[in-house]
C-alpha cells in the first residue's frame, strides 16, 4: 500500500489510474459492489476514448529510388545511410515513421458534411453508450456531443488525420470520436489487469466519418500528382467500393488504438460524470490529484504528449502555490493500493 501525510497525485495512466482509484473504493458503485465502497464516483473507468485508426496499403508500381524501402532492399544503400548517420545525424535515417501528418477538417474530405452534422444532436446516443451509463455520465455525454457537434461543423476543427512519409501506406485515424469505453476491475480477479473495453466505432456516426475518410485517401491516392508513382491499392483493394463492403473493411484492418487513451477519470463536474475538478483533484477527497491523459475529457486533435506536459506543469504549479497548506478531511493517510496488495484506504 502506498500512503502519504499531505498529498497523492496519480499518474498511472489512462487505463491505470481508474483502476488504483477503483481498488481504493472510490468509483462506481456497480463496479465496486462487492467492495467496502467508501466514495461512489460513477465516471472513475468510464469516458474511454482513443484514437482509432484504419489503413490502406497501396504499392508504387513506377516508384523513385531511392524511395523508403530502399534501406531494407539494398544492402549497399543501407550501408551508406548507416554511416552518414552515423557520423552526422543526417539523412534517411533521420525521418521517423509518422514525422508527416496532415489535419483535416470534416468538410474539407465530406461533402455531405452539414447532414452528418445534423444528425449528432438529435440522436439518442443513450443506445450506443455503455449500459452502465447512469444519469450523471448521460448529462456529461450531451454536453460532450454539442462540444464535438460544433468541432464538426467548424473549419478550425481537425476530425481527420493521416500519415504519410513518401510511403504509399496511408492510415486515417478519426480524432474526435463519439463512442466511449470503459475500464473496470476484474470482478474475479481484482488486484489483476482491468478489463477495457474500447467500443471503438460503437457509435454510428463514427463509422459514417471513416467511411467518408476512407474515400478522402483514396481521392488523394488517385490525384494527378500520384500518376507518375502508379499507386495500386493492395488493402483493401479496389474490388472493395459499396459503403458496406467499406465498413467491412475498416472493422477488419482498425486498430482501436494508436497509443492515445484518454477521459477514464475525466475533468468536468460531478454531477456531468466527472472525475476531478479544474484543480485535477478527485471530487470529494482532499488531497488526491489525478495527473495523466486520463483527465482530458474530450479527444484533442493532436497527440497527446505535450498535452499531458501541460497537465503536469498544472498540477505543478497549483502545488507550488498550496505548498504546506494541505489539509485532509480525515486524520488518516491516503492510503491507495497496488497489484498484490489487499485493497484499502
Amino acid at each position: 500500500m502506498i500512503s502519504a501525510k499531505q498529498e497523492i497525485v496519480l499518474a498511472a495512466g489512462t487505463f491505470g489510474s481508474p483502476t488504483l482509484l477503483q481498488r481504493s473504493g472510490v468509483g462506481p458503485k456497480d463496479v465496486l459492489k462487492a467492495a467496502d465502497v467508501e466514495l461512489d464516483v460513477p465516471g472513475v473507468g468510464r469516458n474511454l476514448q482513443d484514437h482509432a485508426g484504419s489503413l490502406l496499403l497501396y504499392s508504387y508500381t513506377t516508384n523513385t529510388i531511392p524511395n523508403s524501402a530502399t534501406v531494407s532492399s539494398n544492402a549497399t544503400f543501407a550501408t551508406k545511410v548507416q554511416a552518414q548517420y552515423a557520423q552526422n545525424k543526417t539523412g534517411p535515417l533521420t525521418v521517423g515513421y509518422g514525422n508527416s501528418v496532415v489535419f483535416l477538417p470534416l468538410q474539407t474530405f465530406d461533402p455531405n458534411y452539414e447532414y452528418l452534422v445534423k444528425k449528432v444532436i438529435p440522436q439518442n446516443s443513450s443506445i450506443y453508450l455503455p449500459p452502465e451509463y447512469e444519469p450523471t455520465l448521460l448529462h456529461g455525454f450531451e454536453k460532450q456531443k454539442s462540444l464535438l457537434a460544433a468541432s464538426y461543423a467548424s473549419k478550425k476543427s481537425a476530425i481527420l488525420e493521416v500519415f504519410f512519409n513518401g510511403d504509399p501506406t496511408a492510415i486515417p485515424v478519426l480524432q474526435k470520436p463519439l463512442s466511449r469505453g470503459t475500464v473496470h476491475l476484474n470482478s474475479t480477479d481484482p488486484q489483476g489487469f482491468p478489463i477495457i473495453d474500447p467500443k471503438v466505432f460503437s457509435n454510428p456516426i463514427d463509422m459514417d466519418i471513416m467511411v467518408s475518410m476512407f474515400k478522402y485517401v483514396r481521392k488523394w491516392m488517385a490525384a494527378p500528382s500520384q500518376a507518375p508513382l502508379g499507386p495500386f491499392e493492395i488493402v483493401p483493394g479496389n474490388a472493395v467500393v459499396s459503403d458496406a463492403d467499406i465498413i467491412a473493411a475498416i472493422r477488419q484492418f482498425s486498430t482501436p488504438s494508436i497509443g492515445h487513451a484518454l477521459g477514464t477519470c475525466a475533468m468536468m463536474p460531478l454531477e456531468m460524470g466527472g472525475v476531478v475538478g479544474s484543480d485535477l483533484k478527485v471530487h470529494g477527497i482532499s488531497g488526491l490529484s489525478v495527473v495523466d491523459a486520463s483527465v482530458m475529457p474530450l479527444a484533442p486533435a493532436t497527440h497527446l504528449l505535450t498535452t499531458v506536459y501541460a497537465v503536469a506543469e498544472k498540477v505543478s504549479d497549483c502545488a507550488k502555490l498550496l505548498r504546506g497548506k494541505f489539509i485532509l478531511t480525515s486524520d488518516r493517510p491516503l492510503i491507495l493500493s497496488r497489484p498484490g496488495r489487499r485493497s484499502s484506504r
